[in-house]
């Protein structure tokens, strides 16, 4: 092994911990810087042949300014896995070399003794045949051999070891060879691009040479598309078909509003980022009526939005499953219905994060269903479940879903370590189950309500999309 080589991993990781920090608020800037230039290019209100220009150059600046911001969250995201990938043991080239070698002639020297010994013995044992050397004579060698085949195998575990801590550091550096090499491209052109701004700006006052720019604008334009794409696949996950089916949030959490926001209208379908931003709309609303503050989260109210999408999606998918079918439904028993709600509760707490009581309390109460967090039961009304009209029935589904939510929402702000929701929504969870401790009763108009049913319409959208069958409001 290469002596000169050296992983210490506390020093890389508080290294690449600061690298992030600068970047995120060099994107900070970034982005706001970006977010000015859209507003000037948005007036219209004076027209000349100097202010186009003007606009001109700044519509490019705004082109370079996200294309760092793009560049920067490449890196940051490389930085995350360069974070992940070192490891907790300090690697080093000569002290593993060192100990290899050590232990490598330590191995050579006892196999050779242990060797040696063996002839011996034969030897030895000739002569005790012949009654002309002492039995005790052969014990004692015996145990020598003993000795050296410990020592000697002791010895070939720790070559192993060490071997094995080898190809720690060239698997660390294999996994980390290409880590902060897809930015510098898109760096690259957005450098070209202020040295052209620059000579484009460099004729008469007030003129910019907007021509000059034309072929770098397909070059930017590329790049940063490039670079999105690379993006979306470090922090996507998607199934064989190339479907993003979740993503990995560790890796999200770290990027800023608006990267994340493109994140999501290029990783998913029109419809489907169409969901997710007006949810995060709806959350903004809700917040605001409630009197929560939520200025500075709006990263957070995103990434919150986006898990809900994709844990309605992995719920909405439980239905490939046909024993969750209208067909099948109809044909099943009372206490079959009753085993199929539960296993599919069982199935879809794994998509919400959260653990309840597997069993599904089943009686006669005035609400749908309910969740009890003291007891961590979700309870369905049996009048519902019974009913004789099974399409009917078959909404309860999505009470299901409505109270597995409840259990989420419990969890999230008792634990929001743990879940992807932000600290406004975790407090106006927290005071709405404040609240119906103290006044004793649900109120509609409540955050939890609302989401909730969000969940829960979502699911008997699906159905009367797929199957024709319309929940009756009662359901909601």
């Amino acid at each position: 092994m290469d002596t000169s080589l050296r992983l210490h991993p506390r020093s890389i990781r508080a290294q690449s911990q600061a690298a992030i920090r600068q970047l995120q608020n060099d994107n900070s800037f970034l982005d706001s810087s970006n977010t000015g230039i859209e507003g000037f290019n948005a007036d219209n209100e004076i027209t000349s042949a100097a202010f186009n220009g003007l606009k001109a150059k700044t519509q490019d600046l705004g082109s370079v300014a996200l294309a760092f911001v793009s560049a920067n969250s490449e890196d940051i995201i490389d930085h995350q896995t360069l974070i992940a990938g070192v490891g907790d043991e300090d690697l080093e080239g000569e002290i593993i070399d060192q100990n290899q070698r050590s232990a490598q002639r330590a191995f050579e020297f006892h196999e050779r003794e242990v060797i040696e010994l063996r002839r011996a013995r034969a030897n030895m044992l000739a002569q005790l045949t012949q009654g002309n050397l002492p039995l005790f004579n052969l014990v004692i060698i015996d145990q020598q051999i003993r000795e050296h085949e410990g020592l000697r195998n002791l010895n070939e575990q720790l070559i192993t070891h060490w071997r094995e801590k080898e190809e720690d550091y060239h698997r660390i550096e294999a996994a980390t060879a290409r880590l902060f090499t897809g930015s510098q491209n898109v760096r690259r052109i957005a450098r070209r691009g202020l040295e052209l701004i620059t000579l484009a700006s460099a004729g008469s006052p007030g003129s910019y040479n907007s021509e000059m720019l034309n072929s770098w604008r397909t070059d930017i334009a590329q790049a940063k598309e490039a670079s999105l794409d690379r993006l979306i696949a470090a922090v996507a996950i998607t199934d064989d078909n190339g479907n993003v089916i979740d993503y990995r949030w560790n890796l999200l959490k770290h990027l800023s509003f608006d990267t994340l926001e493109r994140i999501v209208t290029h990783s998913l379908g029109e419809a489907d980022a169409a969901w997710v931003l007006q949810v995060l709309r709806t959350k903004k609303e809700l917040l605001t009526r409630d009197g929560i503050q939520w200025a500075g989260h709006e990263r957070d109210l995103l990434l919150g939005s986006l898990k809900d999408f994709t844990i309605m999606r992995r719920v909405i998918a439980a239905f490939d499953d046909d024993r969750f079918s209208p067909d099948v439904w109809r044909t099943l028993s009372i206490p079959e219905r009753e085993a199929l709600l539960q296993e599919f509760m069982n199935r879809i707490v794994r998509y919400f994060g959260v653990e309840l009581n597997p069993e599904i309390n089943v009686d006669r109460m005035l609400a749908a269903g309910s969740f009890n967090y003291e007891t961590n039961i979700v309870n369905l009304n049996g009048m519902f479940v019974w009913h004789r009209d099974p399409n009917m029935a078959y909404g309860m589904f999505g009470t299901v879903v409505h109270e597995v939510r409840h259990a989420y929402q419990y969890a999230a702000f008792n634990n929001p370590e743990n879940f992807i929701v932000s600290a406004p929504t975790a407090q106006a969870w927290q005071n709405n189950f404040e609240s119906y401790d103290q006044f004793g009763e649900e109120n509609p108009n409540f955050i939890i309500e609302k989401d909730a049913r969000e969940f829960q319409q979502g699911l008997n959208d699906f159905i009367y999309d797929v199957h024709g069958i319309r929940i009756s409001n009662e359901w909601n």
